[in-house]
This record gives C-alpha cells, sequence and structure tokens, in this order.
C-alpha cells in the first residue's frame, strides 16, 4: 500500500520538527518500508526469542567516494585535523586503529597461564 500525500506531510512534518530524529526514519524507510520488512516500531527485540523473529530489511548504500570527489581521503583528513585539533573531539575508530597499528609494531602481551591454556586446547586435538 502507498502512502497519501497527508501521511507523507505529517511524517515531514514531524521530522522537521525534530530534526535529530531524521536518520532514525530515513533507516526505517530504507530498511523497513522500501524493503517490505518491518520497521523498527514492528519489530521484536533481538536480544531474546520473545516476538519471534524480527523480520527487519537491509539496506546497504555504496559510495565510491573518488567518483564524487577526486580528492576525498585528502579532505577527509583535513576535516579531522580541524576537528580534533586543539580539543576532545574523537574520531570513530581512531583509537582502534592506533592500538592495531601500536599492537603489529609491539606485539600483544598474552598471559602465560592463557597461553598454556590454548597450548593444551590445540593438544587435545
Amino acid at each position: 500500500p502507498c502512502a497519501t500525500v497527508q501521511e507523507l506531510q505529517r511524517i515531514t512534518d514531524h521530522a522537521r520538527e525534530h530534526e535529530w530524529t531524521f536518520p532514525a526514519y530515513a533507516v526505517d524507510v530504507l530498511a523497513g518500508v522500501l524493503t517490505g520488512s518491518n520497521c523498527s516500531y514492528e519489530a521484536s527485540m533481538f536480544a531474546t526469542t520473545e516476538g519471534g523473529p524480527p523480520n527487519v530489511g537491509q539496506t546497504i548504500i555504496a559510495i565510491d567516494p573518488e567518483f564524487l570527489s577526486g580528492n576525498f581521503v585528502p579532505h577527509l583528513e583535513t576535516m579531522f585535523e580541524a576537528l580534533t585539533d586543539g580539543n576532545e573531539v574523537r574520531i570513530p575508530g581512531a583509537r582502534r586503529g592506533e592500538l592495531r597499528a601500536r599492537h603489529a609494531a609491539e606485539g600483544v602481551d598474552v598471559p602465560q597461564s592463557l597461553l598454556d591454556q590454548i597450548a593444551e586446547l590445540a593438544a587435545a586435538d
């Protein structure tokens, strides 16, 4: 069934009043309505078996940034530097990337007891 113009207007009016909720609406429309699956308010909880499978849809949006902007990566790096320079702004994934690089260079400390347990389990096969 298609939404009426009045229903769409009501949704967009609500989104304008609560701009911070718009990404949630967009996800619900793309992954729920357009795929014929449950929207967030219809889906059962993922963490329990109550209510059966959530029956949610998925939408994958693939964007080639180089197609849109030839200098995407340098521009993004400049933006991140400007955001983090002299303040406590955190870029998602930055800490993980730093730790991964450090662990690759220096290794990871693993307690001997854990190494012994792994060796014991491996020998059992």
